[in-house]
């Protein structure tokens, strides 16, 4: 700072007594300038560890967590509305679950005996298969998924009339609604022997073949298959 102190003193000497005012005023702007560019007091360690603890959120991330992917889905669940569209974009045969099907038909024979395969992949769809060990009952479950089924079908081989009418009629109370207004024992009993079809409550219900081998088919009357 000593020189331009200097070269402002020889300014002002060199002005003579009328330049004395200029050259004041020049040093003092001189002086501002000097103040002003003069670097300001490097804070200390400490001080700068105390602002590092008064403000640890410039370094670490908020304690709230941040939505996830599973919040999403919660509020998905929730939602009522949701669940009443899915509902409503469901083509399976209405409030049927394969389990419903699979795990309840070891109670259409003697010897609570029969055992399921799947889901397998079947194309687009998955299936379930079902069988007595005697050969004589069999059950093909297709759907969508475990809780959207398509169809349901009952094959009876070699059995007398009367057992097949039992078995089917069974079934056939497995995949309707508690509420439903058909019968499904007496309507089986009827169609067994000559076949028959029916509708109800959003099934097509079918009944064919001959005294070797009968199969009765549920469908869901929403269902698009190929």
């Amino acid at each position: 700072m000593a020189p331009v102190l200097d070269r402002i003193f020889s300014r002002w000497q060199r002005t003579g007594r009328w330049g004395v005012p200029l050259a004041a005023v020049f040093a003092i702007f001189a002086l501002l300038a000097l103040l002003w560019l003069r670097p300001g007091p490097v804070p200390s360690e400490a001080a700068q560890e105390t602002t590092s603890r008064a403000s640890p959120s410039s370094a670490f991330p908020s304690a709230a967590s941040p939505p996830t992917a599973l919040d999403g889905l919660e509020s998905i669940l929730d939602d009522a509305s949701a669940s009443a569209a899915a509902e409503e974009e469901t083509d399976g045969i209405p409030g049927l679950g394969a389990v419903e099907v699979t795990g309840n038909l070891e109670h259409a024979v003697a010897d609570e005996t029969f055992p399921c395969d799947g889901p397998s992949p079947d194309g687009d769809l998955v299936l379930w298969s079902c069988a007595h060990p005697s050969g004589g009952y069999a059950v093909e479950v297709v759907g969508d998924d475990p809780l959207t089924v398509f169809s349901v079908t009952a094959a009876a081989r070699g059995l007398p009339e009367r057992d097949a009418e039992a078995f089917f009629g069974y079934v056939l109370d497995l995949c309707l609604e508690e509420e439903a207004a058909l019968d499904p024992e007496a309507w089986a009993s009827g169609s067994v022997p000559s076949g028959g079809r029916t509708f109800s409550d959003g099934v097509k219900v079918s009944v064919y073949g001959s005294e070797k081998a009968r199969a009765m088919s549920v469908v869901s009357t929403d269902a698009k298959l190929d």
